[in-house]
Parts: structure tokens; C-alpha cells; sequence
């Protein structure tokens, strides 16, 4: 399945969890760790963040692209996990904002496209349920344009995303890690 995080990416990980379960948001962590010797308030994991903080943890969740996982807590995977992992290719975006004069004639926030340059648009003003927000959407390229047209100008990629939406662009954003070629099964 695909998912919309209309609150932003901690949402998903949020949703699985069982209430009363702490959740740092904001943090970039460098490495994860089994706990070498007896653990301290039944934690099994040292996370060391990019602060310099560290954590212990009973049980670590952490919500990034595979390779950076990989790097991040290869040290705590079993080999099944790093072998499924590994094999994971990941496509860029370009993703594109832009700003609407009406809304969109959709029923849903973000629907993926079946489209030579289109991967999904998502009507970007409802995904916080905030009716007061400017009619806008959001527009990703999909992973194999972006592949293609990765390296071009971002003028250039602009002028494109105003052709195939006919909604004035902002400024695209290249991501060179964004969403799997394929589903991990």
C-alpha cells in the first residue's frame, strides 16, 4: 500500500504504535547499537543522535530510505534484513509545488498517475485538514523521468512541470532518494 502522511513522515510510524510510546521527532541518528552487557531499564539499543545525544532504547523504529538504514543500524539487522534491504533500488523526484486559482476535482488528498512524467499529485491544501490553507498541489515526477532528467536545469524541469499541469510551478526540489523501483515483499 501506499501511504499519505498527511501530518508529516512520523505520522506513519505514530499509527502503528501502541499509545503512550515516545516518539522523537526532528532527530537525526548516526548509529544504532545493540547494548553490549546488562541492559539499563530493560533497554536493548545505544542510539546516538546527531547532536552528540545518546539514547537507550528497548525498541528502536527508525523511518528512512534503505541505504541509510543500512548505514545507520546494519550493526542490529539480521542478515535476512540486510540481504532484503540491499536489494532495494531506490528512484529519484523532482517534485513541484504550485499554486491553484480553483481546487482540483478530486475526492481524494493524492492520487498516483499513470503518466509519462507524472508519479502522483496530491491536493497539498487538505493534507493537514486546515481549510484556511492556500489552494495549492504538490506534483512528483516519476521515478523514471526524474532518472532521465535528473542532472537537468531546474528551469528547464519547471518549464516542464507548467506544460504538463498547466498550474504555475514553484521551484522544483530534486530528491535523489525518494521511493522504492519496487515494493519490498
Amino acid at each position: 500500500p501506499r501511504y499519505v502522511c498527511t501530518s508529516g513522515m512520523s505520522e506513519l510510524a505514530k499509527a502503528f504504535l501502541p499509545a503512550g510510546v515516545e516518539v522523537l521527532t526532528g532527530t537525526q541518528v548516526t548509529s544504532v547499537a545493540p547494548i553490549q552487557g546488562d541492559a539499563v531499564d530493560g533497554a536493548r539499543y545505544e542510539v546516538l543522535c546527531g547532536d552528540s545525544t545518546v539514547c537507550l532504547a528497548r525498541d528502536v523504529v527508525l523511518n528512512m530510505p534503505p541505504v541509510q538504514l543500512l548505514q545507520v543500524a546494519k550493526a542490529v539487522l539480521g542478515a535476512a534484513d540486510v540481504a532484503t534491504l540491499s536489494a532495494v533500488t531506490m528512484e529519484p523526484c523532482w517534485a513541484m509545488g504550485g499554486c491553484l486559482s480553483q481546487d482540483i476535482p478530486l475526492d481524494a488528498v493524492a492520487v498516483e498517475c499513470q503518466h509519462p512524467i507524472l508519479g502522483w499529485i496530491s491536493r497539498n491544501h487538505t493534507r493537514r485538514g486546515n481549510s484556511s490553507e492556500p489552494l495549492s498541489i504538490m506534483v512528483h515526477a516519476s521515478g523514471a523521468w526524474s532518472a532521465e532528467h535528473l542532472e537537468d536545469d531546474p528551469a528547464d524541469v519547471r518549464a516542464c512541470g507548467q506544460r504538463v499541469t498547466s498550474v504555475p510551478i514553484s521551484s522544483p526540489c530534486k530528491m535523489r532518494i525518494n521511493a522504492p523501483a519496487l515494493p519490498i515483499s
